[in-house]
């Protein structure tokens, strides 16, 4: 393992906005993606001051002069140093597709899962067999007639790849572990994956997200404005996104609270401090009071 890096999963539990702003489009308010996919993604700016949020609040107590999240994230105020935790953009893996048969398909694609290689090397796993697309694990439940599975309303012709079922069950385990209570995430991984081609996979993460439409209430009148009707994108329970977390050195002179005088080694034991102290879920974007948002943590390894 690189003791530098690290990949956090991130298990979308609640209908997730991580908001781009308003758009001129069908959509008022979409979500956050890459310019040139249109892939989903969560901004690392976001992600990191969500966890700066939740490390104050955490270590309010044990650590009363907010060193630890200082030297982790900077300090609050002024530029003495920079913090020392790196995060990437949090990368889509997989993401659920309405099926005709056993509900829905977690879908990947080849593209994303090369990204996904270059992030397995950087902390020290050997890349994965990428299996072609149209195809699934060979216990799959999804198959409806012969070779055929119905996605939203497409057939796609599908084959049963040894691959695929490889591929399968090292996500399954590498993501969820021996967390029993996503052991339902964990099976659905197993059985019903899909990889789609580029093309197909790239539609559906654009036209198959979730639309919610609300209205804005006149604080003096407490009814509904005539003119606050607005539509917003959230990407739905159960997608999979990743990130890498990486340490750099320790800036912040004298501050050696991880006992080590040694930068190289203090970095480490910061980053593994980390790890060991991140919340089991977290909220992150929007509509936070009703309820979205909420993200499963799976990682550190």
């Amino acid at each position: 393992m690189n003791e530098r890096n690290r990949l956090l999963f991130y298990v979308v539990e609640s209908s997730l906005h991580a908001g781009l702003g308003n758009s001129l489009g069908r959509v008022d308010m979409i979500i956050q993606r890459e310019r040139y996919t249109r892939f989903p993604i969560i901004e690392a700016s976001s992600l990191k001051g969500v966890f700066r949020s939740a490390f104050d609040k955490r270590m309010s107590k044990d650590d009363p002069e907010n060193n630890v999240v200082s030297i982790l994230f900077g300090p609050e105020k002024g530029d003495e140093y920079s913090g020392s935790l790196i995060m990437s953009n949090a990368n889509i893996l997989l993401f659920p597709i309405k099926s005709m048969k056993n509900v829905y398909a977690l879908a990947t694609c080849p593209s994303a899962l090369l990204r996904f290689n270059e992030y397995l090397q950087k902390v020290g796993k050997k890349p994965l067999k990428i299996p072609k697309p149209n195809t699934v694990p060979e216990n799959t439940n999804l198959i409806i007639l012969e070779n055929k599975i119905v996605l939203e309303e497409f057939t796609f012709e599908i084959s049963e790849s040894d691959a695929c079922s490889t591929l399968a069950e090292f996500l399954a385990e590498y993501i969820i572990g021996d967390d029993e209570d996503y052991a339902y995430l964990k099976e659905k991984i197993e059985n019903d994956l899909v990889i789609l081609s580029d093309d197909d996979f790239s539609y559906f993460v654009q036209y198959s997200t979730e639309l919610h439409t609300r209205t804005k209430i006149d604080p003096a009148t407490g009814t509904v404005q005539h003119t606050g009707l607005f539509t917003e994108e959230y990407l739905p329970a159960d997608t999979v996104l990743y990130s890498l977390v990486s340490i750099s050195k320790i800036y912040a002179d004298g501050k050696h609270i991880f006992s080590d005088t040694d930068k190289d080694a203090e970095s480490k034991k910061a980053l593994n401090y980390f790890i060991e102290h991140l919340p089991k879920a977290i909220q992150i974007g929007k509509n936070g009071s009703i309820g979205k948002g909420i993200v499963k943590i799976f990682g550190g390894n």
